[in-house]
């Protein structure tokens, strides 16, 4: 995990914050650690939290980077994820939006998915709000409609956790999966999640995919040695 990437978990935990009106303390810690992150050189993904505290950080920010880098995510940040609605967090996503209008939105205007944000835009409601006008209005369509477009693509270090986990399936399965394509060139955005199974029987492989959860069949587009879907939680194909 990268240090920019790091940051950005930080940040959320603070827009978190913000947003539920929690302790102006804890924002104040947060928006120190950010600073110091984001001015840090030395990567941090190799170190244990006593390594981590000598760089400057404090216990308690060291801890949670720690804890971060080990699991992924950290308590604090965990409990604020758990208490805020998953569409909320879409609208947080919406460039141009800071806490203060996500709160509006929510608290105020019962919006809490970018569904109903996009038809309050539509019907010109949002141009209404205090705060917010004509320009942020078309401004927020404009945002969800590309983020619309673009919802399937994922940057490099979103889609390493998907690629990861489909290719060391089919290598538990079949013993052998490669992972191919944009994805092994490391490149900047990825479209979709390519990987070359050796299997003694393409049919197999295919059942094998159509049988896990956390992935959906595009039959019309599979053919006997090639398998095509999506990750139902991202729609990454």
């Amino acid at each position: 995990m990268s240090n920019k990437e790091i940051t950005s978990y930080f940040r959320l935990a603070l827009s978190l914050l913000q947003l539920h009106e929690l302790d102006e303390n804890r924002q104040k810690i947060y928006n120190s650690a950010i600073f110091q992150l984001e001015r840090l050189e030395q990567p941090l993904e190799s170190l244990d939290e006593p390594q981590i505290r000598k760089l400057g950080f404090t216990q308690n920010i060291s801890q949670k980077i720690a804890e971060l880098l080990h699991t992924g995510s950290f308590m604090e940040l965990q409990e604020l994820l758990d208490i805020t609605p998953k569409g909320v967090l879409d609208i947080m996503d919406i460039k141009g939006l800071g806490a203060k209008k996500v709160q509006t939105l929510w608290k105020e205007c019962n919006i809490s998915s970018l569904v109903q944000l996009k038809e309050a835009c539509a019907a010109g409601n949002i141009a209404k709000v205090k705060g917010f006008g004509e320009k942020t209005q078309a401004s927020i369509l404009q945002e969800i409609e590309f983020k619309k477009a673009n919802e399937s693509k994922k940057r490099y270090d979103q889609a390493e956790p998907f690629a990861e986990w489909i290719a060391k399936n089919l290598e538990q399965k079949f013993g052998k999966a490669e992972l191919l394509g944009a994805f092994r060139r490391r490149s900047e955005i990825i479209e979709n999640i390519e990987v070359l199974v050796e299997a003694e029987n393409p049919t197999e492989v295919h059942d094998f995919l159509n049988s896990l959860e956390e992935i959906e069949t595009d039959q019309m587009a599979c053919s006997p040695f090639v398998w095509r879907g999506f990750f139902v939680d991202s729609a990454l194909p």
